[in-house]
């Protein structure tokens, strides 16, 4: 059988697009266990905190960048399927099935500078909470330094936005068949993980990066938690 004759240059394309296709789709995969890990087992993760892998992934755990693009998108495209205009009346937030419709809404009309103007500020807000990591650095020891902070809150937010917005879709389909008030009720008991799963991270990354005791590394945690705290009230304080 005759094989098609390629020169070096074409084959190296193919074989380039061959091994982006493949690394994409390994790459889109591994967010559900890394997520899985950030929930159940964030200790699981310190490691590549410490240490950036050079494919961005160590076996099916993806790096903290690589995590938060990925996670961001796939939770974005799998609320876009749940979310509809019913909805929003449901629930409108900004971090919610409504952010998610707005951002589907804006790339599928190819608006990139609205999807940047939507997602940019998660971007900048996650920087500013890597940087306020760095002011409990004294007490958690030399290697938290700020590139590790950067990784961790990288981490943390891209759980927090998948959580939130996979949740929250769910909740408001649920208020939209039973009523409000159920997906209210929902929502008082969504917001004990909301809170409590970035102070389980940062517990478990705090205590493994920096060879805490549990009792300080708690106590570092719910700092940590108090600044990212106060960094949101300041903000619905400026913008309403």
């Amino acid at each position: 059988m005759l094989e098609p004759d390629l020169n070096a240059s074409q084959k190296n394309i193919i074989g380039a697009i061959d091994k982006l296709t493949e690394n994409i789709a390994l790459t889109a995969l591994s967010v559900f266990p890394t997520f899985f890990y950030l929930v159940f087992q964030p200790r699981r993760l310190a490691p590549l905190l410490l240490h950036q892998e050079d494919d961005g992934r160590k076996g099916m755990l993806l790096g903290p960048g690589v995590f938060f693009v990925f996670a961001i998108i796939i939770i974005m495209v799998l609320a876009g399927f749940f979310v509809t205009p019913e909805i929003l009346k449901v629930n409108g937030s900004f971090l919610g099935a409504g952010y998610a419709y707005r951002v589907t809404n804006a790339a599928a009309e190819g608006n990139i500078w609205q999807v940047i103007s939507y997602i940019g500020p998660l971007y900048i807000f996650t920087i500013i909470v890597g940087v306020l990591g760095q002011i409990p650095k004294r007490w958690i020891g030399p290697n938290w330094t700020l590139h590790v902070s950067l990784r961790a809150a990288f981490y943390q937010m891209a759980t927090s936005v998948f959580w939130i917005i996979g949740t929250s879709a769910v909740i408001d389909n649920i208020g939209l068949t039973y009523g409000i008030a159920v997906s209210q009720e929902i929502y008082s008991y969504n917001s004990i993980p909301i809170f409590g799963i970035p102070a389980w991270q940062y517990f478990c990354f705090m205590k493994e990066v920096g060879s805490l005791t549990p009792m300080r590394a708690l106590i570092m945690a719910a700092v940590m938690i108090g600044l990212i705290t106060g960094l949101n009230a300041l903000i619905f304080i400026i913008v309403w």
